[in-house]
C-alpha cells in the first residue's frame, strides 16, 4: 500500500483506469457486485484527477510520458475515461487532451506503435467534441500538408514517403474528423468548402500517397471527389518516379468511387510526359533515369492489370482513354498489353493496336500533296508508334513478364491482319513486318515463349497459310540473330521442315535459307535434312518433286558458301542426287535447268560439278555430225502420241540450252575477273554451245520440219499443235543463243554476223506465227500490257487485235483457241503444249544492254564501241527495231514492279536474272543509250523511219519512239527505286548521263538546292523538246515526253516535300506550262488533258495555290455559258475565251473540267487533313489543360518547358487557321465560278460532289472554332464566310435549275441527259443537307459571339412539301395539248376511223388500269 501511493499519478491513472475497464470488460452479465466496484474504481479514478490542482498538468503528464518514450495511449484514455462528459470543465479538459496529443502525433513526437494506439484512442472521442472543437482538430491535421520533408528531419523524398506513411499516424485522424464536422445533410456546404480548402494547399511530396489512401475512406459528393482528383493527379510531377506506383495503386482504388476516366487519363498523360521528357534529354544521366522509369512502369502496368480484372468498367474506360490518346509510348503500349491478358478486352486491344500502326504507316507513306500543306507541316517526321511497341516487347526480358504472352498474340493478330485483307497494300505489308519485329523480340527475351513461336510456324506451314512467308522469314532472322537458341528446338525445326513436299518451290527455298545456318557439320538435323529432301525427291505428287528440287539446290548453295571440305563433299552427294531428276517429268527438269544458272552465278565453286551432269543430259539431244541440220533432236524432245496421236512435250530443250549457256558465260565471267583458265570441263560445254549457236544460226526453219501453211494451234492430235511445240522451243533456243553472243560489254565482227542471223530467223519465226494466227480475239487474251509475264518472266498477252473479232469465223476460231488454252492451263507448265502466241521475247537487262550498245555504238564507259557492227545492224531495220521494242518492255516491266513496290518477276526467277542492285546499274545505263538513239542525228531520226516502208507496215511503233518510251520507263524505275529509299544522288547521275550539262554542278546526295537546280535545267531542256514536237506536229512523241518531264516533276516534288522552300524553282515550269496551254490547240483530246493535269500538279506543287484553277474556272464559264442562260454564248466572247486559252475547245472542254474539278477535290482533301491535324492538337491541349489542375509546386525549369511548349503548339494553331481559312476562301472562290457555269454530262454530277465535300468541310472548321471558343471571330474567317455566302447562292440556284432540267429532260430529249440528271437528283439532298448544316453551325456560333455572320446569306429554300406551281403548269398545258390534238385526230376520222379510235382509247384505259392495278415493287 504504502508502495502504491508512492507512484506517480500518471502510473495510478493508468492502474485505475485498466482497473475500470477490467471490470466493465469482465462483467458481462449485470450483477450488483461488478456494478459496485465499478462506481468504487471510478470514485478512485475521480480522485487520483483530483490530486491535480492546473488543467495544465494533465498536459504536461502527457508530455513527460511522450519524453519518456512510455504508453501515451494508455494515460489518455485514463484522463479521458475520469473526465465527464456532462460537466463543462471535463469537456473543456477532454478538447485539450485531444488537441494536445494530435498535435504530438502531427510533430511526430508520438510514433510506431505508441501513435497506433494513440489514434485508437482519439478516433471515438472525436464524435462527442462540438463542430467548432472539430474544426480546430482538423486545422491542426491539415498543417502537416503543407510541411515540406526537410522540416521533419528526412535524408531523401523516399525516406520521408516511408517514415510518413509508418510512423505518423495523424493523418488517420482526418477522415472520422471530417465526418464528425459534417454529419448531417446540411453540412454538405461545409464539406465542400473544407474540400476546397485542402486542395488549395500547396501539397509536400511526401503527403500525397497517404493523403490519396484516406480518400477512400471520406464520404464524399462527385464534385468534391473531382477536386480532390484533379488535385492529386497536378502533384504527379512533384512526385519521384519510385513514389509513382503506391500513388497510383491508391489512385486506382479510389477510382471505384467515381472519375475513372479522369485518373486513368491522368496517368497516362503523366507516364507520357515522362517518357517523352526522357527521349529529349541528352545528359549521360538519362540511361540510367529510363531504365529506372521502366522498372517502375512495368509495377504500374501491372497495378492496372489486376485492376481491370476485377473491374470492368475500368477496363472499358481505360481501352477509350487509350484509344483517344494522341500519344503513343512504351508505356501505354504495355498497359494495352496488359488489358489483352483479359479475355474480355483482348479483341478490342488487338483493333486499337492494328488501326493505330496502320494510321502511323499511312501519315508516313502519305506526303502533303501541295505546297501550302507542305509548308505548314514542315519536313515529314519518323514513325515513333511501332519504336513504342517494340520497346514494350523489349521489355518483356526486362521484367514486364506478364505481357509477353499478350505482346505474341497480338503479333499473330499483326501478322495475320497484314494478308488477310482483301486488298494487300504496302501498309499492311508494314503492319505484318512489324509484327514480326515483336514476335522476334519476344523470342529473344521469354524462354516460356520459344516453343509457342516455333509452334506458330509449323501451324503456318503445315496449314500453308497465305501469311506463311512471314513465318518463315521470322525464322530466317532467328536463326542468324539466336542460332543457338533456335537450334536447342531441334524436334521443332524437323517438324517444319517436314513439310516441304506440301510447300510451293518459292517457299522451300525461304525454308531452307532459313534452316542454313544450323546445317554445319554433320548431325541429327542435316540427316533429316537430306532424308526429307530425297523421300520428297521421289514423291507421287509432282509439285512435291520440284519442291524438293528447290530445296537441295538451296541447301547445295549454302553448302558451298562454307567452302569447306566437308560441305564440299556434301555438294558432290547432292549434285548426285540431282543428276537423277533428269529422268523425271519434264516441269521437274524444267524448274532444275532453271535453278542451276543462279547456283553457278553466286558460287562459281561448283561451275565445274554442274557442267559436268549438264553436258552428258545435252548431248542426248544434240547432233554431233555437223553435216546434218538441224543441230537439235526435236524428235526425242517432243512425242507425238504414236496411235493416240496427242502431241506432248518431253523435254524442255530450251531452257536446258538457256541452262548450259549461262553456266558457260558464268564460268568465263569467273575466269576473266581472276586470270584464270576454264577447266577441262567448262571449256568442253564452251565449246560445245559455240558450235551450237553457230549451227542453230546455220539452220533453216524448214529443217526443224515447220509446216509453214498450217497454224500453230488445233486439235491435240494435230499437226498445228506440233508446230506450235517446235516453235515455242526454238524462240527459246534463239533468244539463250543471243544472249551468249551478247554476253560481253562490247560485240566482236564475228559474234556480230552470228547474232544478225540469229535475229533474222527469230523475226522470221515471229512473222510465220503471227501469219498464221487465228483471227478474232482468243479467250483470256487481249491487248499485251507491261508488265505481265507468266512464272517464266516472260512477257504474256496477245499484242495484236483483230477489228473483225467476235463475229463470223474469227468468233468460232477464237473459241476454238480459246477452250485449247483452257485445256492446256489445267496441266502443268511444261508437260502441257504451250501456244507461240502467247509467248514474247525476254532477255536479261545486261544483255539488252550490250545490244542496245552495238546499235548506238556506244559503250558501257562511253567509249565509242566498234562502227562495223554497229553499221552491220544499221543495214537490218527489223533487227533494230525488234531489239529497241525488247528494250522498252523490259524496263516496263521493272518500272511497274518498283512502282508496285514489289519484286520483278525478272529479279528473282529466270537463268539470267540479277539482283537489284545489278538491275538498278544496268537500268542506269540503258536509259542514257535509248536516249541517245532517240536524239541519233536530230530530226533525220523521222525521216529515216518514215522511208522504211517495210518497217512502218510491220511495226506498231517507230524506232525512236521506242526508245524514247524504254528511256522514259528507265527513269521512272529509277525514281521509284532510289526516292523510295531516299538516295537521290543515283537519280542526278543518271539524269547527268543522260542529258549532260555544261558546267552543271557535281550531284551529291543531301544537297537540296543545287540538285532542285539541276532538275530544272534538265526539266527545261525537254520542255524545249516538247514545243519542238508540237511544231513538227508529232503527238506520239510529245505524250512521251510529257510523261517524262512528269517523272522528273516528281523529283523536284520529294525534294520541296523534304524542304519546303525549294518548291519555289518550280515556279519557272508553271509558267511554261500555262502559256502552252494558252497559246497552244491540240487535237489530240488525251494530250489535251494531260497537258492540263499537268499545269494543275505543277500549280499545286508551287507557291501559286488555286490561282490557276480560278483563271480556268473563269475561262470555262465564259466558253460555255451562265447556268442560267439557255440561249448560246455570243460569239465574239466565244472567241475571246479561245484566244486567252487555246487548248480550251468544243471537243477538250469535257476531259479538262472533269480534270479541274478533280484537282479541286483533291485541295479539298489536304485541307480536311489539315483539319484533322488541328482537331489532335486541339484535343492535346485540352487534355494538358485538364491534367495540369492547379499545382504551381513544380519546378522553375518544367515550367519554362511546359510553357515553351504551349507556346509552339498555339503558334502552330494559329498558323494553321489563318492558311486553312485563306486556302478555303480561294477554293470556294474557284467553286462559286462553276456554279455560275452550265455544266453537261458527268461534269455536273462531279460539281455536286466537290461541293458536298467544300461544304463538310466549312462545317467542320466552324465547329472547331466553336469547341475553341473563339470570340469574336477572327478576321479571316469572317472573309470565309462572306466569300462561302456567295458560294450558298450560286449553288441554290445551281440546285433550281437541276431540278427544273430533271422535268424538263424529256421535252429536251436525249437519254443521257435524263440519266445525268437523275445522278444529279440523287446526290441533291446530301449537297443540301451539307449546306443547311453548315449554315446551323455559323448561326451556332453567331450566337456564341453575339454577331449575325449569316447577315449576307440568301435565304434556303424549303423544299420539303413545296409545290412547283410553274412545272405543274408546264404539265398542264402539256396535257391540253395532247388532248387537243387527240381530238381533232378523232373528228377527221370516218367512221371506221372512229371505231379504230375507240378501241384504242378503250385499250389505253385498260393499260391505265391494269398500270394502276399493278402492285409496286418492293423497296
Amino acid at each position: 500500500k504504502n508502495r502504491t501511493t508512492m507512484d506517480p499519478v500518471d502510473v495510478r491513472l493508468v492502474r485505475a483506469a485498466q482497473q475500470y475497464q477490467g471490470i466493465v470488460s469482465g462483467g458481462t452479465t449485470a450483477s450488483t457486485s461488478s456494478s459496485q466496484s465499478a462506481q468504487s474504481q471510478t470514485g478512485d479514478l475521480r480522485n487520483i484527477m483530483s490530486e491535480i490542482e492546473e488543467e495544465n498538468e494533465f498536459l504536461e503528464l502527457i508530455d513527460q510520458r511522450v519524453s519518456r518514450g512510455g504508453e501515451v495511449a494508455e494515460l489518455v484514455r485514463a484522463i479521458l475515461m475520469g473526465s465527464s462528459i456532462f460537466n463543462t470543465v471535463d469537456l473543456a479538459r477532454r478538447f485539450d487532451v485531444i488537441k494536445f496529443v494530435t498535435i504530438k502525433l502531427k510533430d511526430s513526437q508520438i510514433v510506431g506503435r505508441a501513435a497506433q494506439e494513440a489514434v485508437g484512442v482519439l478516433l471515438p472521442e472525436l464524435e462527442r467534441l462540438s463542430q467548432t472543437q472539430v474544426r480546430e482538430i482538423i486545422d491542426v491535421i491539415l498543417e502537416i500538408i503543407q510541411e515540406p520533408s526537410s522540416d521533419l528531419n528526412y535524408t531523401s523524398t523516399q525516406t520521408s514517403q516511408s517514415f510518413l506513411s509508418s510512423e505518423n499516424k495523424v493523418l488517420d485522424l482526418l477522415p472520422k474528423a471530417i465526418d464528425a464536422y459534417c454529419n448531417t445533410p446540411n453540412d454538405a456546404k461545409a464539406k465542400t468548402d473544407l474540400i476546397a480548402q485542402i486542395c488549395a494547399m500547396e501539397w509536400s511530396a511526401s503527403i500525397v500517397v497517404p493523403l490519396c489512401t484516406l480518400c477512400r475512406d471520406i464520404h464524399m459528393a462527385p464534385p468534391d471527389l473531382l477536386r480532390i482528383v484533379h488535385k492529386i493527379i497536378a502533384t504527379m510531377p512533384s512526385l519521384s518516379v519510385p513514389e509513382l506506383p503506391p500513388l497510383i495503386y491508391q489512385l486506382l482504388l479510389l477510382s471505384t468511387k467515381d472519375h475513372k476516366a479522369t485518373i486513368l487519363s491522368g496517368i497516362l498523360i503523366h507516364f507520357n510526359s515522362l517518357e517523352i521528357k526522357l527521349g529529349r534529354a541528352t545528359d549521360g544521366d538519362s540511361a540510367a533515369d529510363l531504365e529506372q522509369l521502366r522498372n517502375v512502369e512495368g509495377t504500374v502496368i501491372l497495378h492496372v492489370y489486376m485492376a481491370t480484372r476485377q473491374d470492368q468498367d475500368m477496363g472499358n474506360q481505360f481501352l477509350k482513354v487509350l484509344q483517344s490518346s494522341p500519344d503513343v509510348t512504351c508505356f501505354s503500349v504495355g498497359v494495352l498489353l496488359g488489358l489483352a491478358k483479359v479475355q474480355r478486352h483482348e479483341a478490342k486491344v488487338h483493333d486499337i493496336l492494328t488501326n493505330i500502326f496502320k494510321d502511323s504507316y499511312k501519315s508516313l507513306t502519305t506526303h502533303p500533296h501541295t505546297h501550302w500543306l507542305r509548308e505548314i507541316h514542315g519536313k515529314p517526321s519518323e514513325v515513333t508508334k511501332n519504336k513504342a511497341v517494340l520497346d514494350a516487347a523489349r521489355q518483356a526480358s526486362l521484367g514486364w513478364d506478364h505481357i509477353a504472352e499478350p505482346a505474341l498474340r497480338v503479333a499473330i493478330a499483326l501478322m495475320d491482319t497484314a494478308t488477310g485483307a482483301k486488298k494487300v497494300t504496302e501498309v499492311n505489308e508494314q503492319v505484318g513486318h512489324l509484327g514480326l519485329d515483336i514476335m522476334a523480340e519476344v523470342f529473344l527475351g521469354q524462354d516460356e515463349a520459344r516453343d509457342k513461336v516455333l509452334e506458330e510456324i509449323y501451324t503456318r506451314a503445315i496449314t500453308r497459310a497465305s501469311n506463311i512467308h512471314l513465318y518463315i522469314a521470322l525464322l530466317a532472322r532467328l536463326s542468324r540473330q539466336c542460332l543457338h537458341l533456335v537450334a536447342s528446338a531441334v524436334g521443332k525445326i524437323k517438324e517444319i521442315f517436314d513439310c516441304i513436299p506440301y510447300l510451293t518451290p518459292a517457299l522451300t527455298k525461304l525454308v531452307v535459307q532459313a534452316v542454313a545456318p544450323m546445317v554445319g557439320a554433320p548431325g541429327p538435323l542435316q540427316d533429316h535434312i537430306l532424308l526429307v529432301l530425297k523421300k520428297a525427291l521421289f514423291a507421287r505428287d509432282e509439285a512435291a518433286r520440284v519442291s524438293a528440287v528447290a530445296g537441295q539446290v538451296e541447301l547445295l548453295a549454302a553448302l558451298a558458301a562454307r567452302g569447306d571440305a566437308a560441305s564440299m563433299g556434301m555438294c558432290v552427294e547432292l549434285l548426285g542426287s540431282l543428276r537423277r531428276c533428269f529422268s523425271q517429268q519434264p516441269a521437274v527438269r524444267a524448274y532444275l535447268y532453271t535453278a542451276l544458272p543462279d547456283l553457278v552465278k553466286v558460287h562459281p565453286s561448283v561451275t565445274e560439278l554442274v557442267c559436268d551432269i549438264i553436258q552428258p543430259q545435252l548431248l542426248r539431244y544434240y547432233d554431233s555430225n555437223e553435216a546434218h541440220s538441224p543441230p537439235l533432236l526435236l524428235d526425242r524432245c517432243i512425242d507425238k502420241g504414236g496411235a493416240s496421236g496427242a502431241v506432248r512435250l518431253m523435254e524442255p530443250v530450251h531452257m536446258l540450252v538457256s541452262c548450259a549457256h549461262s553456266c558457260v558465260a558464268s564460268a568465263v565471267a569467273h575466269a576473266a575477273a581472276h586470270s584464270t583458265s576454264l577447266t577441262s570441263s567448262c571449256n568442253t560445254l564452251k565449246n560445245l554451245m559455240d558450235t551450237l549457236t553457230r549451227r542453230l544460226s546455220e539452220a533453216d526453219l524448214e529443217d526443224f520440219e515447220l509446216e509453214k501453211t498450217s497454224e500453230f494451234t488445233g486439235s491435240a492430235a494435230s499437226a498445228g499443235v506440233y508446230n506450235g511445240v517446235v516453235a515455242v522451243l526454238l524462240f527459246g533456243c534463239y533468244e539463250a543463243s543471243i544472249q551468249y553472243l551478247s554476253l560481253g560489254d562490247s560485240i566482236s565482227r564475228q559474234a556480230a554476223e552470228i547474232l544478225i542471223r540469229l535475229f533474222e530467223k527469230y523475226i522470221e519465226l515471229s512473222g510465220l506465227v503471227s501469219s498464221q494466227k487465228p483471227k478474232g480475239k482468243e479467250k483470256g487474251k487481249g491487248k499485251a500490257k507491261a508488265g505481265s509475264s507468266d512464272k517464266k518472266g516472260k512477257a504474256t498477252g496477245d499484242g495484236d487485235d483483230d477489228d473483225d473479232g467476235g463475229k463470223g469465223k474469227g468468233k468460232a476460231a477464237a473459241k476454238k483457241a480459246g477452250a485449247l488454252d483452257k485445256a492446256a492451263s489445267e496441266a502443268s507448265e511444261f508437260s502441257s503444249c504451250p501456244s507461240p502466241y502467247t509467248h514474247r521475247p525476254w532477255f536479261a537487262l545486261r544483255r539488252v544492254r550490250a545490244l542496245v550498245g552495238a546499235i548506238t555504238g556506244i559503250g558501257a564507259d562511253g567509249a565509242p564501241t566498234d562502227t562495223y557492227v554497229r553499221d552491220m545492224f544499221r543495214e537490218r531495220p527489223e533487227t533494230v527495231h525488234f531489239i529497241l521494242e525488247v528494250a522498252a518492255n523490259q524496263l516496263s516491266q521493272l518500272s511497274q514492279a518498283a512502282t508496285k513496290k514489289s519484286a520483278s518477276p525478272m529479279v528473282d526467277h529466270g537463268p539470267l536474272g540479277a539482283s537489284p542492285l545489278e538491275l538498278r546499274e544496268e537500268c542506269s545505263m540503258l536509259g542514257p543509250l535509248l536516249l541517245a538513239e532517240f536524239t541519233r542525228e536530230g530530226e533525220n531520226a523521222m525521216e529515216d523511219e518514215d522511208k522504211d516502208e517495210h518497217v512502218a507496215k510491220k511495226a506498231n511503233k517507230p524506232r525512236h519512239l521506242l526508245a524514247l518510251e524504254g528511256f522514259e520507263h528507265a527513269l521512272r524505275y529509277m525514281c521509284n527505286m532510289d526516292l523510295h529509299k531516299g538516295d537521290d544522288a543515283a537519280v542526278l547521275q543518271f539524269l547527268a548521263r543522260a542529258d549532260p550539262i555544261e558546267d552543271a554542278p557535281a550531284p551529291h546526295k543531301g544537297q537540296g538546292m543545287v540538285s532542285v537546280k539541276q532538275v530544272s535545267m534538265h526539266i527545261k531542256r525537254f520542255e524545249a523538246i516538247v514545243t519542238g514536237l508540237l511544231d513538227a506536229g508529232a503527238m506520239e512523241e510529245v505524250n512521251v515526253v510529257t510523261d517524262i518531264i512528269d517523272a522528273m516533276v516528281g523529283v523536284m516534288r520529294w525534294y520541296a516535300s523534304r524542304d519546303p522552300s525549294l518548291a519555289k524553282h518550280i515556279d519557272p515550269h508553271v509558267k511554261f506550262w500555262a502559256n502552252l496551254c494558252a497559246t497552244r490547240t491540240v487535237p489530240n483530246l488525251p494530250l489535251a488533258k494531260k497537258f492540263v493535269h499537268l499545269t494543275l500538279q505543277l500549280s499545286r506543287d508551287s507557291p501559286h495555290g488555286v490561282e490557276i484553277e480560278f483563271q480556268l474556272a473563269k475561262y470555262i464559264n465564259e466558253f460555255i455559258g451562265p447556268v442560267n442562260n439557255d440561249d448560246a454564248v455570243d460569239a465574239d466572247l466565244h472567241d475571246d475565251v479561245c484566244s486567252k486559252f487555246k487548248m480550251l475547245t468544243r471537243l477538250n472542254e469535257p476531259p479538262i473540267m472533269e480534270v479541274l474539278v478533280g484537282s479541286l477535290c483533291m485541295a479539298i482533301d489536304d485541307a480536311g487533313s489539315l483539319i484533322t491535324t488541328m482537331k489532335k492538337e486541339f484535343e492535346m491541349r485540352k487534355a494538358r489543360e485538364k491534367s495540369k489542375g492547379k499545382d504551381e509546386n513544380k519546378d522553375d525549369d518544367d515550367d519554362n518547358e511546359d510553357e515553351d511548349h504551349e507556346h509552339v503548339i498555339m503558334f502552330n494553331h494559329i498558323r494553321y487557321k489563318e492558311a486553312l481559312f485563306m486556302h478555303l476562301e480561294q477554293l470556294a472562290e474557284v467553286a462559286d465560278v462553276l456554279c455560275k457555269t452550265r455544266l453537261v454530262a458527268k461534269q455536273g454530277e462531279l460539281t455536286v460532289k466537290m461541293l458536298k465535300s467544300l461544304f463538310e468541310a466549312l462545317n467542320t472548321v466552324t465547329k472547331l472554332c466553336i469547341s475553341e471558343q473563339i470570340s469574336p471571330p477572327i478576321a479571316k474567317f469572317s472573309s470565309l464566310v462572306e466569300c462561302s455566302g456567295l458560294l450558298l447562292a450560286s449553288a441554290y440556284n445551281y440546285l433550281t435549275v437541276i431540278t427544273g432540267d430533271e422535268v424538263d429532260a424529256e421535252r429536251k430529249g436525249g437519254k443521257g441527259y435524263v440519266a445525268q440528271t437523275k445522278r444529279e437528283s440523287k446526290l441533291m439532298p446530301d449537297l443540301v443537307f451539307a449546306m443547311e448544316t453548315y449554315v446551323s453551325s455559323l448561326i451556332k456560333y453567331g450566337k456564341r459571339c453575339k454577331t449575325d455572320l449569316t447577315r449576307h446569306f440568301k435565304k434556303s429554300t424549303n423544299r420539303d412539301l413545296r409545290l412547283q406551281f410553274e412545272h405543274l403548269e408546264r404539265a398542264r398545258q402539256a396535257e391540253e395539248s395532247s388532248e387537243e390534238e387527240e381530238d381533232e385526230e378523232m373528228q377527221d376520222n370516218d367512221g371506221d376511223g372512229e371505231d379504230e379510235g375507240d378501241k384504242k382509247k378503250g385499250k389505253k384505259r385498260a393499260n391505265t388500269t391494269k398500270a394502276k392495278g399493278k402492285p409496286g415493287k418492293k423497296r
